[in-house]
This record gives structure tokens, sequence and C-alpha cells, in this order.
């Protein structure tokens, strides 16, 4: 599986058991938070979350199939971090 973690200095995502593969985003370098719920997320519940910063093309990391209430207090500590607003691709995330 995958472990994300956020502070207030980075994200980061780990993959792996044997082998670990970690990707660390600094929370300064952030310019662009998105989010997408495909038809099979809303029926489990799930969030796909998008990063991008300027020096990546594409997404710098990609968080996918985080449950609903993480996905929700993720987004809004990354808000308050970045002072950015998450833009939905698909539908947002729905309020508890």
């Amino acid at each position: 599986g995958t472990i994300y973690r956020l502070s207030d200095r980075e994200i980061s995502a780990t993959t792996g058991f044997l082998f670990t593969h970690s990707k660390i985003v600094p929370i300064a370098t952030i310019d662009n938070i998105r989010t997408r719920r495909d038809f099979i997320d809303s029926l489990f519940g799930l969030v796909d979350i998008y990063i991008d910063t300027p020096e990546h093309y594409g997404d710098e990391l990609v968080m996918k199939h985080v449950p609903q209430k993480q996905a929700k207090k993720m987004l809004e500590m990354l808000s308050e971090l970045t002072d950015k607003t998450p833009k939905a691709m698909g539908s947002v995330p729905k309020k508890s």
C-alpha cells in the first residue's frame, strides 16, 4: 500500500513493502491542487488528489483512492498551508 504524510513543510508518499519508494513535495512549491472522483471512487467513498508544482511537467504527486474523510482533512490542511483552493476535475468530495 501507499502511506501519505502531510506536515507544515512537505507532503510525501511512500510505496512498497520490502523495497520502498518515497516521493516528497515541499509545501512551498505547490501551485495547484485538484481532486477527481470517478464512478467507482464514488461508490466506495474515495477521492483522487493531484498535486502540481511549477518545476514538474504534469502532476508532481497523485494520491489515488484516498478515503473521503481523510481526503477532506488533507485538502483543508493543504488549502491552509498553500493558500490554494483545491479545484475539482470531476466531482468534489461531499461535505459531511
